[in-house]
C-alpha cells in the first residue's frame, strides 16, 4: 500500500504546483508532513533532504552567481560585441545565445539571464532592433548551456546525487558536457538560423528605462511660493499632507540637476520639486499648496544624475516581494526608493503605483540613490533589468569572483575536493574579501528552491524504498516491452519534458530520476543513460512563460505573449530530443 500513497502524495504535489494555488515551496513542504504523518518518511529522515549536498551546491552556485553579476562583467561584454553584432540579426542572436550558453554553463542559468538582459536592451537600442526579436532566444540558449556542466542547472546537481546513491559516484564537473554540448550547439543553430523568424516584433528599442513606462507624461516641475503652507515643512510631514498618487522624486538644484530631499530638510520658497503625478493630482497639489507649475513636461532625462539613478526590475518566480505592494514593502519611507512605474501583463499600469501588488513577470520602475539602488533592489528581491546613472562596482574586486569560481570548478574537474567543498571555500574567500557581505549571501539564495529540495527529497528517497519506483518502472516496461532501450529513453525524455513545462524543474528532477534508475534495473541495462536523458529533458523548459523562470523574466521585456513560447518551443523541444536520443547512448551505452 505504501508505494501507492508515496505516488498519490508526488501526483498531488505536481497537480498544486501546476496548479499555482500555493507557492511550489510551500506545496513541498505540506508534502513532506503528510508522508510523515502517514508514516511513508520516517520521523528520524523527514529533514535528511536538508543535508544533502546537492541541496548546499545549489545555494553555492546562486552566492556565486550574483557575485559573477555584481563583478562589472556587463559593461566589458557590451563594448566588445558592441561592434560585431551591427552587421546582421542573425549574428546579433547568435553572439548573444552563445554568450548565455558559456555563461549558463558555470553559473545559475537565471544569473546568465539577469546578466544578458540589460547586455540585450542596450545592444538592441544601439542597433533599433526589437528586443521581442531577441530575448526568448536569449533565454532559451541559457536554458540549453545549463546542460553542459554539474553546476549549471540546479537539476544536474541532483541528478548527480541520485547517481551517487545508486552507484557510488557521482557525474564529474563536465560529464554533461558530450550530450549537452551537442544539444546546445544543435538548439543555438535552430535559434540562430530559423527561431528567431518565427518571433513577433511587439516592443521597439528603447535605452531609457522610463520610456516605456511614459513616465514623462506625469512629471512635474513646481515652484514653492512665499505663501506656501509647506514652507518649513519636512519630506515626510508633505508626504502625510498630500493626497493623491503623487510621488515627491527630488528637489532641483540651481545647476539644474536632481538632488535627492533628505527626511530633515525643509522646504523653503523659490524650491523648484520635480514630481510624479497625473496631471490633475499636480494641479490640484499646486492649488492645495501655493505652488505653480514650472513645467508639466520636464525631461525625463533629468531622473538620473550622479546622485539619483533609475533601475527596470523584474519580479522573479516566488520571489518575497510577490504579493506586496510598494507601499507594503515602504519603499520610499524605509529605503528612499520611489517606484516610478509598473507593467503588468505587458502594459504599463495606469492606477495607483504604490498600491499595485507585484506578481511574477512584473516589471518595476524604481528611482532612488545612485550609490545603493542596484543593491538595495536585489536585497529586496527584484531582478535588474536595465538602468541609468549606476555605477559599476570598482574594477580592482571585478575579477576575483571570476578568479574563485575558475579554481572551484578546477578543483571539482580534478577531483582534488568534493564540488560542495570547493564551492564553499570559493564563498567564504568571497566573504572574507568582503567582495560579498553576509546580508548579500543570505539574500542572494532563493530559500524557495532549497525548501522545495530539502522537502522533496526524503518523498523522492521514500519513492524508492518503498518500492514506487520500481512499480512505475515496471509498468512502463511491461506495456512497452517491444521497445528497444533507445525508445524507452525517448518516452522517458517526452513524459519528463511534459512535467517540467508544468511544474518547476528541480521537482521534476527529484521525482523522475529514481524512476529512471529503477526502469533501468527492470531492463538489466546501465542508469546513465536514462539519467541523462531526464537531465536533458529537465532543462528543456520552452513551452510555457511559467515553464521556467527565465521565460517569466524576458515575457514582459520582450512583450511576448503565452503562445509565443509555444510557438518557438514546441520544435527546439523536438530538435532537442532528436538529437538527444542518439547522442545519449553513443557517449553513454545501455
Amino acid at each position: 500500500m505504501e508505494p501507492y500513497i508515496v505516488i498519490a502524495i508526488l501526483a498531488g504535489t505536481l497537480t498544486f504546483c501546476v496548479l499555482g494555488y500555493w507557492r511550489y515551496d510551500v506545496v513541498a513542504w505540506a508534502s513532506l508532513l503528510i508522508s510523515v504523518i502517514i508514516g511513508v518518511v520516517p520521523i528520524n529522515q523527514a529533514f535528511t533532504g536538508f543535508s544533502n549536498p546537492a541541496v548546499i551546491t545549489v545555494a553555492l552556485v546562486m552566492v556565486l552567481t550574483n557575485a559573477l553579476i555584481q563583478s562589472g562583467i556587463v559593461g566589458r561584454i557590451v563594448n566588445f560585441i558592441s561592434p560585431i553584432i551591427s552587421k546582421s540579426i542573425t549574428l546579433h542572436v547568435f553572439i548573444l545565445s552563445a554568450i548565455a550558453a558559456v555563461l549558463s554553463g558555470f553559473m545559475n542559468n537565471v544569473g546568465a539571464l539577469a546578466l544578458l538582459i540589460p547586455i540585450t536592451l542596450q545592444t538592441c537600442y544601439e542597433t533599433n532592433r526589437s528586443p521581442s526579436l531577441f530575448l526568448m532566444p536569449v533565454s532559451f540558449a541559457s536554458l540549453l548551456g545549463g546542460l553542459m556542466t554539474l553546476i549549471g542547472t540546479p537539476p544536474n546537481i541532483i541528478i548527480a546525487s541520485f547517481r551517487q546513491q545508486a552507484v557510488g559516484s557521482p557525474f564529474a564537473m563536465f560529464d554533461y558536457f558530450p550530450v549537452g554540448g551537442i544539444v546546445t550547439i544543435a538548439g543555438i543553430a535552430f535559434l540562430v538560423l530559423w527561431g528567431w523568424r518565427m518571433l513577433p516584433i511587439r516592443r521597439k528599442p528603447s535605452m531609457s528605462a522610463s520610456s516605456m513606462f511614459q513616465v514623462k507624461n506625469y512629471l512635474s516641475e513646481v515652484r514653492v511660493l512665499e505663501e506656501s503652507p509647506i514652507i518649513g515643512l519636512g519630506r515626510k510631514d508633505l508626504e502625510q499632507w498630500i493626497e493623491g498618487d503623487i510621488v515627491l522624486i527630488g528637489k532641483m538644484t540651481d545647476e539644474g540637476v536632481l538632488s535627492i530631499v533628505k527626511p530633515k530638510e525643509r522646504f523653503l520658497a523659490g524650491d523648484l520639486l520635480l514630481i510624479e503625478a497625473s496631471h490633475d493630482d499636480a494641479r490640484s497639489l499646486v492649488n492645495k499648496a501655493g505652488l505653480e507649475m514650472a513645467s508639466e513636461e520636464p525631461d525625463e532625462a533629468a531622473l538620473a544624475s550622479e546622485e539619483l539613478g533609475v533601475i527596470e526590475a523584474a519580479i522573479p518566480q516566488n520571489s518575497p516581494l510577490e504579493g506586496h505592494s510598494a507601499s507594503s514593502l515602504k519603499l520610499r519611507s524605509r529605503y528612499n526608493i520611489n517606484a516610478l512605474g509598473v507593467a503588468t501583463l505587458g502594459r504599463p499600469y495606469k492606477g495607483r503605483i504604490h498600491d499595485i501588488r507585484f506578481q511574477a513577470g512584473d516589471v518595476v520602475l524604481l528611482h532612488g540613490k545612485a550609490s545603493s539602488l542596484r543593491d538595495e533592489v536585489i536585497d529586496l528581491g527584484f531582478l535588474p533589468l536595465s538602468e541609468q546613472g549606476i555605477p559599476v562596482p570598482p574594477k580592482q574586486i571585478a575579477y576575483l569572483p571570476i578568479l574563485v569560481l575558475t579554481i572551484a570548478v578546477l578543483l571539482t574537474t580534478f577531483q582534488i575536493l568534493p564540488v560542495q567543498i570547493s564551492f564553499l571555500g570559493a564563498v567564504t574567500v568571497l566573504l572574507l574579501t568582503r567582495t560579498i557581505s553576509a546580508l548579500r549571501l543570505y539574500n542572494t539564495i532563493d530559500f524557495s528552491v532549497i525548501v522545495l529540495l530539502g522537502a522533496l527529497l526524503p518523498i523522492g528517497q521514500a519513492l524508492d524504498t518503498t518500492g514506487g519506483s520500481a512499480l512505475i518502472a515496471s509498468s512502463v516496461v511491461s506495456s512497452a516491452a517491444y521497445l528497444s532501450p533507445t525508445m524507452i529513453l525517448g518516452v522517458l525524455m517526452i513524459i519528463t519534458v511534459i512535467l517540467s513545462s508544468m511544474a518547476n524543474n528541480a521537482a521534476t528532477a527529484v521525482i523522475m530520476a529514481p524512476i529512471a534508475i529503477s526502469i533501468a534495473h527492470g531492463m538489466n541495462i546501465s542508469i546513465d543513460p536514462l539519467l541523462m536523458g531526464v537531465t536533458v529533458a529537465c532543462s528543456s523548459s520552452f513551452l510555457t512563460p511559467i515553464a521556467h523562470q527565465n521565460n517569466t523574466l524576458v515575457m514582459e521585456p520582450g512583450g511576448y505573449h503565452f503562445r509565443d513560447f509555444f510557438k518557438l518551443g514546441l520544435p527546439l523541444e523536438f530538435i532537442v530530443i532528436l538529437v538527444a536520443v542518439p547522442a545519449i547512448p553513443f557517449f553513454w551505452p545501455f
